[in-house]
């Protein structure tokens, strides 16, 4: 794309008379591109809507297409969009809208689709509406087969979780026997690499993580697992021994493991971080003093504050990201969500320059009490950076139960 054009990406109008102007899609591909072209779009806009603007479009009848959240969602996820280049993607729906030239000329317009022009989107809307409905039920078939599976290679598991190397290095590098709940097993698992020699990998004594999902109002049931490799065979660049791996077409999103959670009560503080281990380490170093969710990535907080909110829709929650990409993650949705208070816990100022540093590695390196001191002292800046008090219950409060 032209540097010219580049710049009219820019102009003020230009998506929406394009998102007017563009031809529906003639088939469901096409329709999942032209998503993914929007939020491109927005997102070199920098607009924090891109799902939404994805939904109002498709629900408008301009593309003729369905607006199922869950496919948009799933459409224009960060992993698929962070491969895409963006300008490429966001100037191929200027193009296509053919405003182009009307931009070079300087006015814009909304044109009113003709007769021919309606009826060949309403044939392609029933298109698509029964593309949709095909596509969603292989989804949930597929969806279905891998919480079976989960379901399956979780009960089978029969192997000591506190024997797995993985499990065993964590506990040398803490210097102190780390506590697993009893809801973690492990097994050997095998799974298959394209690169790898019969591209079989055999993780040996692998921790198996079970992932809730709120099923009601202080209830939870298993969804899928993780899967944390202890021993490969053979090692590959995917295969090492804390390699982290889901079953395949499974649910993720929204999908946590809960340390403590029994004890949580609506309205008390809960703490929310991205990995498994994370979480041991911040339960071990509040003393159990404080529920605390793993959400297994910083892509996911958002979807499981979500089901928390549903187990505890009072509670305040601090997120205790990983240095870097993990905090930023944090710091956005803190500044979004309202409904509750959302803290983002910065553990840089205790791990300086490592990025990817996490709450492991702060008990590591400073130890159990230590690591409490800081903690209390880091989670008390969140409130201050947040609410500019300390004041507030829910802030004394977390920090004062550390």
């Amino acid at each position: 794309m032209s540097k010219e054009r580049d710049e009219y990406l820019f102009l003020t109008g230009a998506l929406d008379e394009a998102l007017v102007r563009v031809s529906p899609a003639p088939d469901y591909l096409s329709w999942i591109q032209q998503v993914r072209q929007i939020a491109c779009w927005a997102n070199i806009l920098r607009l924090n809507d891109a799902e939404a603007i994805c939904q109002r479009w498709s629900a408008s009848g301009v593309n003729a297409g369905p607006a199922d959240a869950r496919l948009i969602r799933d459409a224009i996820r960060v992993q698929s969009l962070e491969k895409l280049n963006h300008f490429a993607m966001a100037g191929t729906l200027l193009r296509d809208s053919g405003i182009t030239t009307e931009i070079r000329a300087g006015r814009f317009g909304h044109r009113q689709p003709s007769h021919e022009d309606q009826a060949r989107r309403e044939a392609q809307r029933l298109q698509l509406q029964a593309d949709r409905e095909e596509a969603l039920q292989a989804s949930e078939r597929q969806r279905q087969k891998a919480s079976l599976t989960a379901v399956s290679l979780y009960n089978k598991a029969n192997l000591d979780p506190h024997q797995s190397p993985y499990w065993q290095a964590k506990c040398s590098a803490a210097a102190l026997p780390l506590p697993l709940q009893n809801d973690v097993r492990s097994a050997n698992w095998r799974t298959y690499e394209k690169d790898a020699p019969g591209g079989v990998v055999y993780w040996n004594a692998a921790l198996i993580v079970p992932l809730y999902r709120a099923t009601g109002v202080g209830q939870i049931g298993m969804n899928t697992v993780e899967l944390i490799c202890g021993r490969p065979n053979p090692a590959t660049a995917l295969s090492f021994t804390g390699a982290k791996r889901g079953l395949k077409n499974a649910e993720r999103s929204g999908c946590f493991y809960p340390i403590g959670l029994d004890k949580a009560e609506d309205g008390q503080p809960l703490v929310v971080c991205e990995g498994f281990a994370s979480g041991v380490a911040l339960s071990v170093i509040t003393g159990g003093a404080l529920p605390v969710i793993c959400a297994m990535s910083c892509g996911n907080f958002k979807a499981v504050i979500g089901e928390i909110s549903i187990l505890c829709p009072s509670s305040p929650v601090f997120i205790v990201g990983d240095v870097g990409a993990g905090h930023q993650a944090a710091q956005a949705i803190a500044a979004k969500i309202n409904r509750t208070p959302v803290y983002a816990v910065d553990l840089e100022p205790c791990l300086p320059e490592q990025d990817g540093a996490d709450p492991f590695d702060l008990l590591a390196r400073h130890g159990v009490e230590n690591s409490r001191t800081l903690l209390r002292s880091l989670f008390r800046e969140a409130a201050v950076g947040r609410d500019g008090t300390l004041s507030g219950p829910s802030s004394s409060d977390a920090s004062d139960n550390i």
